[in-house]
């Protein structure tokens, strides 16, 4: 089993988001021609373009400004979870033999890599803004999935260490249409997805090299030990309830 499954956004102070949501909306958005939000696979999508006026043209100085405004925000760090198919499925196999039941969600990559992503941040947040005292979730809602992510935010939540899980704050499930944040997201999560499948062209990883230079990006890879230990962590808690 080859590829990897791919959590990303961006974290930053509160009062940093309002200059971001500006340019984006400036830049991106109200062209001319305008479009109604920033969805990577739909602006490479001709019949979307076309049905917004949007030449290729327009799109590639689309995504190109959504980078630019992405990299030039000082304050704000873009974060990747990465967590690779193999590892998911061995560790899965490894604490649920045949005949026993897997808790809910544990085999499924979304439940196993947001709550893995949610203590990447607090990593990171802990080691980059000490000045912070609390974390708020924004996540793209997804039908059938997003209420149990909302039980997995708790979990990590009670599980990691106090000094972490002081930060976790609300878990704030929102469409990513109405979201400028989440448009942001989509853009790093995008380029992250197509490094690891060896799809870009040269545009495309000058981009990439942009979004993750030394002050914007960190990628956190779950090695094969570290998932052990957070499934067990899942594991004792879903069968607590």
């Amino acid at each position: 089993m080859s590829g990897e499954f791919v959590v990303a956004g961006h974290v930053a102070p509160e009062t940093e988001w309002p200059y971001v949501a500006s340019a984006w909306q400036e830049r991106v958005l109200d062209g001319p021609p305008k479009i109604p939000y920033f969805h990577m696979t739909e602006i490479r999508n001709k019949e979307w373009r076309s049905s917004y006026g949007l030449s290729f043209n327009d799109s590639e100085e689309r995504i190109s400004e959504a980078v630019r405004i992405m990299q030039s925000t000082g304050y704000m760090t873009g974060v990747m979870s990465l967590i690779k198919r193999s590892d998911l499925a061995e560790v899965v196999q490894n604490r649920f033999r045949r005949g026993k039941r897997v808790p809910l969600g544990l085999n499924e990559p979304d439940y196993f890599c947001y709550p893995a992503y949610f203590q990447a941040i607090a990593e990171q947040v802990h080691g980059r803004y000490p000045e912070a005292d609390r974390i708020d979730f924004i996540v793209s809602r997804k039908q059938k999935v997003t209420h149990h992510l909302r039980e997995f935010h708790g979990i990590v939540k009670r599980r990691i260490e106090p000094h972490l899980a002081q930060l976790i704050g609300d878990f704030i499930p929102a469409s990513m249409e109405l979201q400028l944040p989440l448009q942001c997201a989509d853009l790093l999560c995008w380029y992250f997805q197509r490094h690891y499948a060896n799809t870009m062209d040269r545009i495309d990883e000058g981009r990439f090299a942009m979004l993750i230079n030394d002050t914007n990006g960190t990628v956190v890879e779950w090695g094969r030990d570290s998932l052990e230990d957070f499934a067990d962590k899942v594991a004792s808690e879903l069968s607590a309830d």
